[in-house]
């Protein structure tokens, strides 16, 4: 399965078009690791994004420094710091829950301001930011003005994505598993258990052709 998988992503268009190789141009200066979840978030806006039915042309991006979570938020260019607070309580009342209750409590929160073309310490969202630009770009290229209504797919794609750095995907280092996937559950659901390769890949076919 995975060599089947590997040869369709090397022949697909839409893959080498929209997910270029990434070259690293130099080494980087690691930040300290933070000792718990939402102990240590960076935020960035994302930019130049069309316009969709609710008029949201930018993207903010919120990102944990620990689990390596992000939080997708469709916004204006217009926003203000004000909304742009309002949104990030909206937006995962429940992920944020812990980060929420450190601010309400004044428990030694602070803010540091980053600069342009500085990956010390931005970097981190920046890549996040590249990132969703290939997954937008290949996930809404026949639709590119729905681009605000394919973000929780992204998110919940990115967060089941194995991470550089920690070697397992956010989603294992915040909640200790693996969420299925809809491919998990078609494989899975059967009224006879697989009896075979060719089976399986008949079942992995008619479950594509369906999507």
């Amino acid at each position: 399965m995975h060599l089947d998988v590997s040869q369709y992503i090397r022949g697909c268009v839409l893959c080498n078009t929209s997910k270029p190789s990434n070259r690293k141009l130099g080494l980087y200066l690691p930040l300290p690791v933070p000792s718990r979840p939402w102990d240590s978030i960076s935020m960035d806006f994302l930019g130049g994004l069309p316009n969709t039915k609710s008029r949201n042309d930018y993207l903010f991006v919120v990102v944990d420094r620990f689990n390596k979570m992000v939080i997708l938020i469709p916004c204006k260019k217009t926003v203000t710091g004000e909304g742009a607070a309002k949104l990030f309580f909206q937006h995962r009342q429940s992920i944020l829950r812990p980060f929420l209750e450190v601010i309400m409590g004044n428990d030694g929160t602070g803010l540091k301001r980053s600069t342009a073309f500085h990956p010390q310490t931005n970097g981190q969202t920046k890549v996040v930011n590249r990132t969703m630009v290939h997954l937008l770009g290949g996930y809404n290229s026949k639709h590119p003005k729905t681009w605000d209504e394919s973000l929780p797919y992204l998110q919940f794609a990115f967060h089941r994505a194995i991470h550089g750095s920690t070697l397992i995907s956010p989603f294992e280092v915040y909640l200790g598993y693996l969420p299925q996937s809809l491919f998990d559950l078609a494989f899975t659901i059967s009224d006879q258990p697989l009896s075979g390769k060719e089976e399986e890949h008949i079942r992995a076919q008619k479950f594509l052709e369906q999507v």
